[in-house]
């Protein structure tokens, strides 16, 4: 009769078979790091979807995000209306976050066609969410106009006043913002008050296996390059990021 022999795996051969795991794991890794890499190599500056040249303003900040917001809104009027909801959602998103930024920054008349665009997107978002892109795309043709008068009015305005030193802290870790709206990382310091400058994280990896944050980078603007939103204690804090920054680090 034969009896049932036990067989022990030799420790060589687990110790390859950990070996390819670890291989394995390292690979993957590096995979995630150089997708992001890939996705965030960049930062985009405010005309960098278009050719054509932008004329001369007293506010190149305010310019800057006044034309990302009317491309949000005019993406979000095309996707709506060729019944793409999803992208208009997001379009939708990106403009509320920059209307937001744009009035805090802006006064007089400029600051009331930002009130209506401000107000007219909130109401599109509204009615998109109720099922009512009928009323979300009249709303869009409403904050389309406004802006068009706010696009002249920045001739003759200029750009806010950088934040003073004593509530630099309240904007540590706020988002980032592209001058299209999007999010593209996080404010983590403003530093160096006899030159002012902002320490940025762009580029955010999402987590490998939920631990390892991959991806990103720190880049270094001066405090004019930014325009700052609202500082708050509950809901997000916003800064837009209007030109190319200057002096990358890390």
């Amino acid at each position: 009769m034969t009896g049932i022999k036990t067989i022990t795996a030799r420790p060589a051969k687990i110790g390859v078979v950990v070996a390819m795991w670890a291989f394995g794991l390292v690979l993957l890794a590096l995979f995630a790091w150089a997708t992001q890499w890939r996705t965030t190599a960049s930062i985009p500056t405010s005309g960098s979807t278009t050719s054509a040249a932008q004329p001369a303003t007293a506010a190149p900040g305010i310019s800057a995000l006044t034309t990302g917001l009317q491309r949000d809104a005019a993406s979000a009027l095309a996707s709506l209306t060729t019944g793409h909801r999803s992208d208009a959602t997001a379009a939708l998103d990106a403009a509320y976050r920059l209307a937001q930024v744009g009035q805090e920054n802006t006064s007089g008349s400029l600051k009331t066609q930002y009130v209506t665009t401000l107000e007219a997107i909130k109401s599109a978002r509204q009615a998109l969410w109720n099922g009512k892109p009928g009323q979300a795309e009249a709303d869009l043709t409403t904050a389309g106009e406004a802006l068009d008068s706010a696009a002249n009015d920045i001739q003759t305005a200029t750009d806010p006043e950088a934040p003073p030193q004593g509530v630099w802290d309240q904007y540590d870790g706020a988002q980032l913002l592209a001058a299209d709206g999007r999010v593209i990382g996080e404010v983590q310091s403003i530093d160096n008050p006899a030159d002012p400058t902002v320490a940025l994280h762009t580029g955010t990896g999402t987590g490998v296996f939920g631990f390892i944050n991959l991806g990103g980078r720190t880049t270094t603007v001066p405090l004019d390059q930014v325009l700052w939103g609202r500082r708050q204690i509950l809901g997000n804090v916003y800064a837009v990021l209007t030109t190319a920054p200057s002096t990358a680090a890390g």
